[in-house]
């Protein structure tokens, strides 16, 4: 046992680098802490909160369950047990566990986001709005706290009668009170793409949001559909998804409502499914392929602009996202070209189905020989730096 002083000493610190949010030290810290006094209750609430952080759910269980077998009355156990639970799809449960705690704290806003957003989730809006309405109250200026009652006035909203410019501007306020907001930020831009039908202005919000945190999945997928409704290369690649699939649907809509043009799909239906596979598998062969590597392309691009180092890419693609971005697209459509030539059959090879062969060929080993050589460049600066 170490002197009383010295403890003390080491457990101010471990509370200033909980404040400071240093998780992975607080984590040293604690560890060394519970060797000297394994049954401190507080200890063991913020190395569950610590783990929360770190996204390890089952020691911060394990030391939150502790946490409250020591002290059964702290509501932040019961807090962070209530987002350890979430986390488990048990939503139910989590919501009851934030219940205990706002019995014991009733006027922390926290609680009452949290457990509005736990309704939320599990599809109970009517609920998430009246904890939602009780956690305004307590805070009115919290922008996770706004930003939560719009996504749920959007749920009641049935019929869409709230228009977007109104929820834009009650987010911009909200983006006042905290401008580095991600939640916010993604939200304004998806209205911006959904509602006002403007990717160029949403795709501003979503890059601002993924300057903050480039490790935003969702934000990274709403940039790249505001780039593809941009893109025109995008467009035409997602022509038979995004307009194709929506004329079928609509079509269909269209026989069901008028009832009389069933008695002509009933002659012709199995037909139009014939063709509708032949269509997709062309499609899967030819089109998607390319959609997926241009997808790829934009998301390296992306992420790069972003400072984001967390892209893990396989040894035989780094040489290709070492090139332009021009070459990249003649490297693969190059590479394409020799797939469909491929595909397709080729069962006489003449003079031109040769030379067509080769300068393919020759194009792609080029490129790749062109970005194997950026990359031994490059490897050779960073380690003579």
């Amino acid at each position: 046992m170490t002197e009383s002083g010295d403890y003390e000493e080491r457990l101010f610190m471990f509370g200033r680098l909980a404040e400071m949010q240093q998780w992975q030290r607080v984590i040293e810290t604690g560890n060394t802490l519970l060797a000297d006094e394994p049954d401190d209750a507080w200890v063991h609430e913020k190395m569950g909160q610590a783990y929360i952080c770190l996204r390890s759910m089952q020691k911060a269980e394990q030391h939150v369950e502790k946490a409250l077998t020591l002290n059964p009355d702290s509501d932040n156990s019961l807090f962070y047990l209530s987002i350890i639970q979430a986390q488990s799809k048990k939503l139910l449960e989590a919501e009851k566990t934030i219940a205990k705690a706002i019995e014991m704290q009733p006027n922390v806003a926290l609680y009452w986001e949290q457990r509005a957003r736990f309704s939320y989730n599990r599809k109970a809006y009517k609920k998430a709005k009246q904890y939602v309405v009780s956690a305004s109250q307590l805070d009115p200026t919290d922008a996770d706290i706004i930003n939560l009652s719009i996504l749920i006035d959007e749920q009641l909203d049935e019929y869409d009668m709230t228009p977007a410019n109104e929820y834009i501007d009650r987010l911009k306020k909200a983006l006042e009170l905290e401008p580095e907001n991600t939640d916010v930020l993604n939200n304004i831009g998806v209205h911006y793409l959904d509602g006002l039908k403007d990717p160029v202005t949403a795709e501003t919000y979503f890059r601002r949001a993924l300057v903050i945190d480039p490790t935003l999945e969702e934000s990274r997928k709403n940039v790249l559909t505001a780039i593809r409704l941009q893109d025109p290369l995008f467009r035409i690649l997602y022509f038979p998804f995004d307009k194709g699939v929506m004329l079928i649907l609509r079509f269909f809509q269209i026989c069901w409502a008028k009832k009389w043009p069933i008695i002509f799909l009933i002659f012709v239906g199995k037909y139009l499914l014939v063709l509708g596979a032949a269509i997709f598998v062309l499609w899967a062969i030819f089109f998607y392929p390319l959609i997926f590597m241009y997808r790829w392309m934009t998301l390296v691009d992306l992420r790069r602009k972003s400072n984001d180092l967390s892209l893990k890419l396989p040894k035989w693609m780094k040489p290709f996202f070492r090139l332009k971005r021009s070459q990249r697209i003649a490297c693969f459509f190059g590479a394409w070209a020799l797939i469909w030539a491929t595909l397709t059959g080729v069962t006489r090879i003449d003079v031109t189905g040769t030379l067509f062969i080769v300068l393919v060929i020759s194009c792609v080993a080029l490129c790749l020989t062109y970005g194997w050589v950026q990359l031994f460049i490059q490897h050779r600066a960073e380690r003579q730096q």
